[in-house]
Order: structure tokens, then sequence, then C-alpha cells
């Protein structure tokens, strides 16, 4: 269906397939979101390269994909091919460069590595404070998942600091 849209039109197909592909994913059906990942992969590199925005934007979701599947060699390298890309593209104080380093840290926190995790999750959250939409409930994910990690390592007033600042966050 995609492939009989007008040509004026093609620029909305790689969307339309990530979103869907994001929509298996997030049912479970992985098995149907990984070859709709590889078809937009391949459509933002006919219409934009691999140095584009939306292309580092499709090797992140893709990462997150592998990430759910276990498929943790695959993973890392997208996502840092990802967030080199966004760097490049838009700037390390980008907040979808700091949702990067959010999902990364999880990454890391998954397979063990939570001196990574951390270093992750506070770059992430000082984005977020540098940032003009600092006080957003969308800063609120990093610190209930930095207090969380805190939490593991035993660091309880840590983790109590960043989930008072989230609650705070939540009331304004």
């Amino acid at each position: 269906i995609w492939k009989k849209l007008p040509e004026k039109d093609q620029q909305y197909v790689p969307r339309a397939i990530s979103t869907l592909s994001y929509i298996y994913q997030q049912t479970g059906k992985y098995e149907s979101s990984l070859p709709l990942h590889m078809e937009t992969l391949a459509s933002i590199i006919k219409k934009n390269g691999k140095e584009s925005q939306e292309y580092a934007a499709e090797l992140v979701a893709l990462a997150g994909l592998y990430k759910e599947m276990g498929r943790y060699q695959e993973c890392e390298p997208l996502f840092l091919e990802g967030m080199e890309l966004q760097e490049k593209t838009l700037g390390k104080e980008n907040l979808f460069y700091a949702n990067t380093l959010n999902n990364m840290a999880t990454y890391y926190e998954e397979i063990g590595s939570d001196d990574k995790a951390e270093k992750c999750y506070l770059l992430s959250k000082s984005i977020w404070e540098n940032s003009s939409k600092k006080e957003h409930l969308a800063n609120s994910p990093i610190l209930n998942n930095l207090a969380s990690l805190y939490r593991k390592l035993g660091r309880y007033q840590d983790a109590e600091r960043l989930l008072l600042e989230r609650k705070d966050l939540h009331e304004k």
C-alpha cells in the first residue's frame, strides 16, 4: 500500500511504517516489528542518506527493539551510532539526545553495567536540567530510572532525593 502513494506523499511513509513497528513492539509482536524497522531504515537511507536525524532516530528505535528482544550484542552498536548522529545533527544539549541517553542507560542497567548506566542517566538528567523544559513531565522517567538504579545499589538517600524531585515535578 505504501508504494502506491503519490510521490509527494512518499515522505510520510517512513514515519507511518515506524509507527506501525512501534505498535507491534509495544504489543510484544517483535518478529512483526523487526522487518518494519528494516524497511523504515531502507526508506530513510533512500530519501535522506545515513546522516540525518530521522536515520539516527530509527537506529535508536531499532536498538530499543533489540533490547526488548534480549539481543544485546546488536543493541549497543545501534545505540552508539544513533547517539553519535544525534550529537552531530542535533547537538549534545538536545532533549532527543537526552532521551537516547536515558534509553542507553536502561540497556546498560539490564546488562549489569551499572557504572555506565549511571553516567548516561546523569548526563541525560543534566541536559534536562539545563534546558528550558526542566520542569516538563518528560523528565520524570529519567529521575525515576536513576532513582531505581540508586535503590538497587543501596544508595537510598540519593534515590529518595530523586523521587522527591519527581514528586515535586508532578505536583506543579
